[in-house]
């Protein structure tokens, strides 16, 4: 998920931490003395439901769902998840630059540390 900021509770300073979509896909608000919102469980019902169309049939929309577009690379768009769900331009580009670049060098590390492995065995 893109954002967590409808979490309007004490974890909200964590930002979109790895894992703060669980409450949304799973509906399982913990911990209970957040303050959680009716936001956040009609958030919930979205969520849980694209999760339940794509693990049905590949695809997160279905009936009275805001749309899910497909990614398209090089659109640089992404879904965001709020008060409001809309598409908007990808956040952080400068970041996802300093990745594309690091990223096919530890590819190419990894390849060679493997062929080294099995020349040795």
């Amino acid at each position: 998920m893109g954002r967590a900021s409808c979490v309007e509770n004490l974890g909200k300073d964590l930002g979109a931490y790895h894992g703060a979509k669980l409450a949304y896909v799973f509906g399982n608000f913990v911990p209970p003395d957040w303050a959680w919102t009716d936001a956040d469980r009609s958030l919930e019902k979205i969520v849980s439901q694209y999760w339940v169309n794509f693990a049905a049939n590949g695809d997160p929309n279905g009936p009275g769902l805001p749309t899910w577009p497909a990614y398209v690379p090089g659109t640089d768009s992404v879904l965001y998840f709020d008060k409001t769900i809309a598409s908007g331009p990808l956040p952080n580009q400068t970041y996802y630059a300093f990745w594309d670049r690091f990223m096919p060098l530890t590819a190419i590390a990894l390849c060679a540390v493997a062929a080294m492995a099995c020349s040795l065995s």
